[in-house]
Parts: C-alpha cells; sequence; structure tokens
C-alpha cells in the first residue's frame, strides 16, 4: 500500500512527504496487487481505493481488508474508513468502502487485523485518546480504553491489542505500552 500526490514530479525527486496536507497536495490509497508467482512489481495491478480529493493517510492491511484515516469530511477530524479488495464474509460489511467510525471526534491512526479494526479516538468534549476497536465480524464498536491520560497509536494482531500509554506519564516522564486481550471481550 502507498499513498500517491498530486504533485508526481515531487515525489520522482524524493522528497515527498504523503502527511503533508495543504492545498497543492491531495493524498489517495492505493494498493499494488503483487503477482504471486514473484516479488517483481512490473504487470502488477495498482488500484486506487479512495477517489475523495481529500487527504487520505495511515493504511493498514490485513488479508483483503485496508483501513486509513480520511478527511473528506472537512471538519478537521479524520474519520476511519475500511476497503474489502474481495467479496467480504457474509455479514461482513459490503465490498469496497465502508465507514467504521465516521462524524466523530479526530479518529486516528487505524490498524487491522483479520476482521477488527482498532484506532485513537479523541474524547467527546475532552483533550484525551481513548482506543476503539470495531469488529465486522460483529458489527460493533467497543471503546477499550478510558483511563484519563491518553492512550494512543494502537496496533491488532489476532486477539491482541497494544498502546501507548500515558496514564504513568507524570512518574516514569516515559510512555508506558498496554495490553489488550480481544477475547476478553466475550
Amino acid at each position: 500500500i502507498f499513498t500517491s500526490s498530486a504533485r508526481p514530479e515531487a515525489a520522482k525527486r524524493g522528497f515527498w512527504n504523503p502527511n503533508i496536507i495543504n492545498d497543492s497536495v491531495i493524498n489517495a490509497i492505493r494498493a499494488l496487487t503483487m503477482n504471486s508467482a514473484s516479488n517483481n512489481v512490473r504487470g502488477c495491478t495498482n488500484t486506487q481505493l479512495t477517489t475523495d480529493p481529500s487527504v487520505q493517510f495511515h493504511p493498514a492491511i490485513s488479508g483483503d481488508l485496508v483501513v486509513w484515516e480520511d478527511t473528506r469530511f472537512g471538519n478537521g477530524n479524520g474519520d476511519i474508513f475500511a476497503y474489502w479488495f474481495s467479496t467480504p464474509p457474509s455479514g461482513f460489511g459490503v465490498p469496497g468502502e465502508n465507514a467504521i467510525a465516521v462524524g466523530s471526534p479526530l479518529a486516528r491512526f487505524p490498524d487491522v487485523s483479520g476482521t477488527r479494526v482498532v484506532w485513537e479516538q479523541e474524547a467527546t468534549g475532552a483533550d484525551t485518546k481513548d482506543i476503539y476497536l470495531y469488529d465486522f465480524a460483529t458489527g460493533v464498536t467497543t471503546q477499550i480504553t478510558t483511563d484519563p491520560a491518553d492512550q494512543s497509536r494502537p496496533r491488532i494482531s489476532g486477539n491482541l491489542i497494544v498502546w501507548e500509554d500515558e496514564r504513568n506519564a507524570a512518574v516514569n516522564s516515559t510512555d508506558m505500552i498496554h495490553n489488550f486481550t480481544v477475547s476478553s471481550l466475550r
């Protein structure tokens, strides 16, 4: 997965940053489907997943499911979207694009494993961040953290979610890494 710029000449020179947000840079999430017989990118399929002219960034992939942060609604907040390359299992969303966390406070840094998507989200009316989980298998969004300190930049693999946590930052003056086992939700 990579992002592309409205300024391809900058990318050719090797100094284009896909996370620069201004009026002259438009990002799009793209995917490269490689030939399974080789690692050669020639003859591979290059697919643009997003067509909205706003900025999309922080993509992550697991199998046929891609997630990213999206600013298409122009409210200054990121939203989380997903894209199924193939037909998802019955009840697991629709082929193509699916909204995960839209219209909420700032939602950022998504990650995906199987049918589960995690992200950090600012608390409504507060300047703190918590971790959320959406599971395509259940269609349910679950808030994972509730501590008043920031929890940010989650990653997920199978049933394990990890994130940076600042609940002890005043004592240790460092972020701590915490984890949560998804199976404990059931």
